[in-house]
């Protein structure tokens, strides 16, 4: 986290009052959540979990975002579209609003790709490889040896969205097998 100077500035893991101090410090927070997520290929974050590790902790300056701070941070990014809450099985979304704090948020997608971007990379993995008009599970697309690198290990809720993107455009079609999704790119 060394390329931020904010992350050893200690009032940086308090959320600010002052308006636009608080706008550069959330444009701050999303840049390194969003290159740390990058660099270390994760997709998801459990709130949980990771307040007690980098990024969200500095042991050097023994400061941590509080879980608030954090979902602070977590509600700005998904207002611009670099997030998304994911809702536990069996909760509707009016039932998993965290508005009077009884029914907190706990893991949303992160998006240091938008969908729309991974649906570009996609489709460029679909020409690369003369994918048209073939068949293909996720696995093949995020896991096999066909994979292309920017693809390993893209969670498939990421990835259905991606195709969804494709799909409206007309350029592959979404299957259901048994438990899981295929792909027919068009």
């Amino acid at each position: 986290m060394s390329d931020y100077w904010q992350y050893s500035f200690p009032p940086f893991f308090t959320i600010q009052p002052n308006t636009e101090t608080r706008r550069l410090q959330m444009d701050a927070w999303t840049e390194i959540i969003l290159d740390y997520c990058r660099r270390n290929r994760i997709f998801s974050l459990n709130i949980g979990d990771c307040l007690t590790k980098a990024p969200f902790r500095n042991d050097a300056i023994s400061r941590s975002l509080t879980e608030e701070s954090l979902l602070t941070i977590l509600q700005e990014m998904a207002k611009r579209g670099r997030i998304e809450w994911v809702r536990p099985e069996g909760t509707s979304e009016k039932k998993n609003k965290n508005t009077d704090g009884g029914n907190r948020q706990q893991e949303c997608l992160v998006f240091w790709l938008k969908p729309d971007e991974w649906a570009s990379t996609v489709e460029k993995w679909v020409d690369a490889k003369s994918m048209a008009n073939t068949i293909c599970t996720f696995y093949e697309i995020t896991d096999d040896e066909r994979a292309d690198s920017s693809l390993k290990g893209l969670d498939e809720r990421i990835l259905l969205k991606a195709l969804k993107i494709l799909e409206d455009k007309g350029k592959a079609t979404i299957m259901k097998m048994d438990n899981s999704y295929g792909v027919k790119f068009l």
